[in-house]
């Protein structure tokens, strides 16, 4: 019912759902509730009653709305999250925001995080580049080289592995990871990838990277 009321009526809705929790009432609803808030109604109307919702309502709301606003004002969305006073909740609506804006413009969200989020930019920063990587490798690989990161440029290389099936070229980027562990991951992602579509430049490649025939570092190299 209430599902439905904030369809109709979501000033009534939330009012109720704010004086259920004062009177200690659990809301069996409170996550759909949640997420049809955040789904369904303005940035301002959910900042506006954010503050008075219980926990789990307010945090679910909360994520929705971003995600949703992402998609057309990242922005915007971003700077309500730095609004936020809760750490937890900023950095689970940062991961939500993030998601979004990567998959529409991954270079302007890599952008953002440099810029914004110094302390804890290497996480996110290492998704975006590796998600943008399996759909415009070259394009992410000059992207991270303008900053002269090691690491950052492995990750972009070893996305790629995911969405490059040519065995040479493959080669080609093992050869240009810096970082053993990174050379691994991307050994693993690359043989499983190959398996599918060239067995046996796939099993050349296994074994000169030093991988089982399971796809794992072979320790007794």
């Amino acid at each position: 019912v209430a599902n439905h009321w904030v369809g109709q009526d979501p000033e009534s809705t939330v009012s109720w759902v704010v004086d259920m929790h004062r009177l200690g009432v659990n809301v069996d609803a409170a996550t759909a509730l949640a997420r049809r808030i955040g789904q369904g109604q303005s940035p301002e109307f959910v900042d506006r009653w954010l503050p008075q919702l219980p926990e789990k309502v307010r945090n679910r709301a909360f994520t929705q709305s971003v995600t949703r606003q992402a998609r057309t004002d990242p922005l915007a969305a971003a700077d309500r999250i730095a609004e936020q006073s809760d750490t937890l909740l900023r950095r689970t609506a940062t991961k939500e925001l993030l998601q979004t804006w990567q998959r529409q413009d991954p270079e302007s969200a890599a952008q953002w995080v440099l810029a914004n989020d110094p302390i804890e930019q290497r996480e996110p920063l290492n998704e975006i580049v590796r998600s943008w990587s399996t759909r415009d490798a070259e394009a992410a690989l000059t992207f991270v080289q303008n900053y002269g990161d090691a690491d950052l440029q492995d990750q972009v290389l070893v996305g790629a592995a995911l969405s490059t099936r040519d065995a040479d070229q493959l080669t080609n980027l093992y050869d240009q990871i810096q970082e053993p562990q990174n050379q691994l991951t991307f050994s693993m992602l690359a043989y499983n990838n190959l398996k599918q579509v060239a067995p046996e430049r796939a099993e050349q490649f296994r074994q000169s990277a030093g991988l089982t025939t399971d796809g794992q570092l072979d320790v007794n190299q």
